[in-house]
């Protein structure tokens, strides 16, 4: 057998084997965009996520939410090569994805606690019982896969209004999943872990400024 034939051998043996991969990519549908926080926590401890204030008078959040995404139908791209050095795509599919608000909404609800009360309005603090007014701005959102697993990044630019004076901060979250089949749910689930990874730290500055004490210097 020539050298010829077996690299066309090896090349024919690798797109089988992805074939199956292939049949289960991304459906034509856009992700359905409903926010679930992952089972286990990532990059960072999430316990801020639920937390409470340790002081005993409640905090009235008002909530203003904002998808600022330059591309509001995309979520980043999959995609197929040849297995080979420098292999030629086989396909590029775009990741497909709905309304960015619902999904930020159901990720930000979970500031919600016994002592965190939380209420969405055109103008946040635009209720005289507000006592922290928070907009919320989905920058980024970005899926992709990175070898045998999927890669995901969320960006959110929180601005703070309190009797302290407002606050302008950035959120960067980082979501890591194994990829079993290339499908929707698995790349939703990848973005969940990296709003969640956002969040986390977001309340725990909802936290502080809830109980009066100002926000750590932010990283260059």
């Amino acid at each position: 057998m020539t050298g010829k034939s077996t690299f066309s051998m090896r090349i024919a043996a690798g797109v089988a084997c992805m074939l199956p991969l292939a049949s289960h990519a991304l459906s034509e549908e856009p992700l359905d965009m409903i926010y679930e926080a992952p089972y286990v926590s990532v990059s960072r401890d999430a316990v801020g996520a639920v937390a409470s204030p340790s002081t005993g008078k409640p905090c009235a959040l008002s909530l203003q939410l904002k998808d600022i995404r330059p591309s509001k139908t995309t979520l980043g791209a999959t995609i197929f090569m040849l297995p080979q050095v420098g292999g030629t795509p086989l396909m590029v599919q775009s990741i497909r994805g709905g309304d960015g608000l619902p999904w930020l909404r159901g990720a930000v609800r979970t500031l919600q606690t016994q002592r965190i009360s939380v209420a969405e309005s055109a103008i946040a603090q635009e209720s005289s019982t507000a006592q922290l007014g928070l907009e919320v701005q989905l920058q980024l959102a970005h899926a992709w896969p990175e070898g045998m697993n999927l890669a995901s990044t969320v960006v959110l630019v929180a601005q703070y209004r309190a009797a302290a004076g407002d606050v302008k901060r950035s959120y960067v979250g980082q979501g890591m999943k194994a990829n079993w089949a290339n499908g929707n749910g698995e790349y939703m689930g990848v973005l969940n872990a990296a709003m969640a990874d956002a969040m986390a730290a977001l309340a725990q500055d909802v936290v502080s400024l809830c109980e009066g004490r100002a926000l750590a210097a932010a990283l260059p």
